[in-house]
């Protein structure tokens, strides 16, 4: 027994069981992954940074190319054809990822899972990373406790093994404010030298990393104010303002450097940008030029003739807050947004509330809740009894970047997705390692040990129910098969079943199907013959199917108000594929 504890207390047992964990969260993700076709905005992501990288092409500008260059790594091994004779690329990057998918001399399947992979190796760096701040701050216990809460939580394993940017999003966002607040702690060229570089990889990561920069001024803001003690002379008062000013200059020479180096130093003007000519959005934006050149009393030609350094990464973030401000703007006319049962062109202030409460195990939301009032308890006693480590730099950093994240969700007009709500995730499981910890006010040692085993006693069932299918989970609120009753769009229904789609309908072998099934890849990609929904219910004296996807069955415009498919919304499905695709089954006559 004493050998027992012994091992137990040893560093090596909590890194085996840390091993142990991330290994069963990459075989979920893999299992779950080869099943899945291309998501809607995988056919962007999978070839941008390889063609760019190759040829100087950016197909998609609207996020920056860091992720993209992870995952071409495999590509370049692979050696796909990258089609540079066709226009297509600048035309429409749906056209071309299709394309680049399924008429390449590589298979499908390799072009697919290979960046896939590529994203799990991330997810599991971010687990790691998740283990250490909470384990700095929590012991080992609490590290593994956050890991594990990371490895079971559904969204993460829908979104690991994606070609997207909304994971990458939150390691960079996560790394940037754990390196941030490793420097304010511990100061030294060589923390602010890697803080500083975390920094720039987040903004080449997404756009919405921008968003560390007021985060990171209110953390040092409230850090130096902490430290000044006016009726003492302190050194830390008078350091302050100069040690900003020099990490503010590493911060922004480190990060002008990264983002140049990454767009290959380009300068480029907006008329040798053929896509500006031909995007959805190409009117509007081209009254925009025309306005500013008014302003500044020049012509729309010598605006649109002027070079401009990492042009790329500028006309991304232009389009990105143009986008998240402007959402109606954004898409044609006849696109809504769903929630709730409500449709809106610009939205919801309460949609990613909503969300979050509906897509986040009801288990977890429990202990996020239970830490957060320990956290509470156990600052207000330290501030009773005058600790001067209320206010610690990391609790800062834990707390300001996700918050103030959270707040600018609330006002985006994009209502796409939880998606976009992964960032504060790793901030609140390395929270929630504070419920491993002894409790203030709590004599008791097995209180914590009680509620941790039973928090991830009620998470795991809901979270292997789902598998494979992460990207439609709801939590046992509303379940994930009415989960498309309350969202839609990426939270159900992103286009990624119709590789089992496929598998039914080869099984199955229905004489006639229709089918309007939403995303970027298309049934004909697979070798899916189909015919067009009609807007009627169709007769015919044979057996056949009618098989909808989610968005589409819940589509209305302002042509379509009653939906795209009436007869269909108070029909039951036969069955449902990955609770994103529901088919219907008619009789003849």
């Amino acid at each position: 027994m004493k050998n027992w504890n012994k091992y137990i207390a040893s560093p090596w047992f909590s890194r085996s069981l840390l091993t142990l964990v991330l290994l069963i969260m990459l075989v979920r993700m893999i299992t779950s992954a080869v099943v899945k076709s291309p998501s809607n905005d995988e056919l962007a992501n999978l070839p941008s940074g390889y063609v760019y990288l190759l040829r100087g092409d950016y197909i998609d500008g609207t996020h920056p190319p860091l992720l993209r260059y992870l995952v071409s790594i495999p590509l370049f091994i692979m050696g796909p054809d990258h089609f540079p004779d066709d226009p297509v690329w600048y035309k429409s990057w749906h056209s071309f990822g299709r394309k680049f998918i399924y008429k390449n001399q590589v298979s499908s399947s390799a072009i697919v899972f290979w960046p896939r992979f590529m994203v799990m190796l991330l997810t599991l760096g971010l687990g790691l990373l998740i283990y250490l701040w909470s384990r700095e701050r929590f012991g080992r216990w609490g590290g593994l406790f956050s890991t594990t809460l990371f490895s079971l939580e559904p969204n993460m394993l829908a979104h690991g093994r994606l070609v997207t940017n909304d994971l990458a999003i939150a390691f960079a966002y996560f790394g940037a404010a754990y390196l941030f607040g490793r420097y304010l702690v511990r100061p030294g060229w060589k923390t602010l030298l890697a803080a500083a570089i975390g920094f720039a990889l987040a903004q080449l990561t997404k756009y919405p990393a921008v968003l560390l920069v007021p985060a990171f001024l209110i953390v040092s803001g409230c850090v130096w104010w902490t430290r000044s003690k006016p009726k003492e002379k302190n050194p830390e008062k008078r350091r302050g303002p100069r040690r900003f000013w020099v990490a503010a200059g590493t911060y922004v020479g480190v990060t002008i450097i990264l983002i140049l180096a990454a767009y290959r130093f380009e300068f480029r003007s907006l008329s040798e940008d053929r896509q500006i000519q031909t995007a959805r959005t190409a009117q509007v934006i081209q009254k925009k030029i025309s306005s500013v050149a008014q302003s500044l009393g020049t012509t729309h030609e010598n605006i649109t003739a002027f070079r401009i350094p990492a042009y790329n990464y500028l006309k991304g973030l232009t389009l990105q807050v143009f986008h998240s401000a402007m959402q109606s703007k954004w898409h044609d006319s006849e696109f809504y947004q769903y929630a709730l049962g409500r449709y809106s062109r610009n939205g919801w202030w309460w949609y990613f509330p909503v969300a979050f409460l509906l897509k986040t195990p009801l288990a977890l939301l429990f202990l996020f809740l239970l830490a957060a009032v320990l956290g509470v308890i156990s600052w207000r006693i330290r501030r009773y009894e005058g600790d001067d480590s209320v206010l610690k730099e990391d609790t800062l950093c834990l707390l300001i970047p996700p918050l103030l994240y959270f707040a600018v969700c609330l006002t985006s007009t994009i209502n796409i997705g939880h998606r976009y709500l992964l960032p504060i995730y790793p901030f609140l499981f390395v929270m929630a390692g504070k419920i491993t910890t002894a409790w203030p006010l709590v004599k008791n040692r097995l209180m914590p040990l009680f509620f941790s085993v039973i928090g991830l006693i009620l998470i795991v069932p809901g979270s292997l129910h789902i598998h494979p299918h992460y990207l439609s989970y709801f939590n046992c609120l509303v379940g994930p098969q009415n989960g498309w009753r309350y969202l839609s769009d990426s939270n159900v229904d992103w286009g990624q079943d119709l590789l089992l789609l496929k598998e039914f309908l080869d099984r199955k072998s229905p004489p006639v199907v229709y089918m309007d099934v939403f995303g970027s890849v298309r049934p004909e990609d697979l070798g899916i013959n189909y015919l067009p929904v009609p807007e009627d219910q169709p007769s015919s004296d044979e057996h056949f199917m009618v098989v909808v996807s989610v968005n589409r069955l819940l589509c209305k415009n302002v042509r379509k108000p009653s939906g795209l498919y009436p007869w269909l919304l108070d029909r039951e499905p036969t069955r449902k594929i990955g609770y994103s695709i529901f088919i219907y089954e008619f009789e003849p006559g």
